[in-house]
């Protein structure tokens, strides 16, 4: 599968996550700047962050390329840990001296702004199913819609540069960008061999391959930090006026136990959601599922279901 894999696909994976990093240690620099900070340092928070970006870069990397994150017969699966580590740095980053960094140093429209990645993203991920590498479900073309949110943050961005938008219009875009960040993340879990909830010829093996590991390891890393960051913004557009330049704080283990609980609930449920209720029967093309309806707390999973079939139904249908 992967040998269709073309040189502009390859380069594309490989170029974006490379942008992505440099982005981060390009914009510590410019933070750096806008808060007076002397030269020397900030030549430390981008040395710092440059050998950390890097070093996320190669362990990735050496994880797909050694077979490790393929070792789907264990139990749990090696994938397992890098969503944890990928979930971890999505929340520890944008709570640590870094994000303070950049939320103090940086203005809201470079926060949002910055997540119109997703964009190109998007194209990148919709070629890799026309070329055969990727199941459909994680496309445009099924039921991912985050190339919504990448255009939408290229143009609140530029409304924010230009105008005094309201604060709940960026709080309305977070939260939605938040939400089809958890839709596509759902469905790749679900289109694991663990799941195989899109059938056995649509599974998502790809992100165990390089470079397309860095799509979990760096883009889903990148958005997630991104909404905190925007999130700790506008909690700190609420403090009193005496405390205006001083960010909502996020270092206490209390706030960021309940960010985690947050995000792993909100992608459980989806899956708990999506998972067929009976065992071994998964959806295939456009043939009705034909599941076995339980009774109880499964009859409102089962309705559940066939309510989040028929919105990405409607969903897919305007995006056509």
């Amino acid at each position: 599968m992967f040998a269709t894999a073309s040189p502009l696909l390859i380069g594309g994976f490989v170029v974006l996550p490379a942008l992505l990093g440099a982005g981060l240690v390009l914009a510590g620099e410019w933070a750096g700047r806008r808060l007076g900070e002397s030269p020397a340092t900030r030549r430390r928070w981008a040395i710092g962050t440059g050998l950390g970006v890097l070093l996320w870069l190669v362990l990735s990397a050496v994880a797909a390329a050694s077979g490790v994150l393929r070792r789907l017969d264990m139990t749990p699966p090696p994938f397992a840990w890098l969503v944890l580590a990928i979930i971890a740095v999505g929340i520890l980053v944008p709570c640590s001296s870094l994000g303070t960094r950049l939320i103090r140093g940086l203005p809201l429209a470079a926060l949002v702004g910055y997540q119109v990645f997703r964009f190109p993203l998007e194209l990148l991920m919709h070629r890799a199913y026309v070329e055969g590498v990727m199941p459909v479900q994680m496309s445009y073309s099924g039921w991912n819609f985050d190339i919504l949110t990448g255009i939408s943050a290229g143009v609140l961005g530029v409304a924010l540069l230009r105008w005094n938008v309201p604060r709940f219009i960026v709080h309305v875009w977070n939260v939605a960008g938040f939400a089809l960040l958890v839709n596509i993340v759902t469905i790749a879990v679900v289109s694991t061999p663990a799941f195989g909830w899109f059938g056995r010829d649509r599974l998502n093996v790809w992100v165990t391959y390089p470079p397309f590991v860095w799509l979990p390891a760096v883009m889903v890393t990148a958005a997630l930090m991104g909404h905190l960051l925007v999130w700790r913004t506008l909690g700190s557009a609420r403090a009193p006026r005496r405390h205006a330049m001083r960010p909502l704080r996020c270092s206490s283990p209390r706030l960021l136990i309940s960010i985690w609980l947050v995000v792993s609930l909100a992608c459980a449920a989806c899956v708990a959601i999506a998972v067929p209720t009976a065992p071994g029967v998964h959806r295939r093309g456009d043939e009705d599922r034909r599941d076995v309806v339980p009774s109880g707390t499964g009859a409102a999973r089962d309705r559940l279901q066939r309510a989040l079939r028929r919105a990405h139904g409607a969903l897919a249908s305007l995006a056509a």
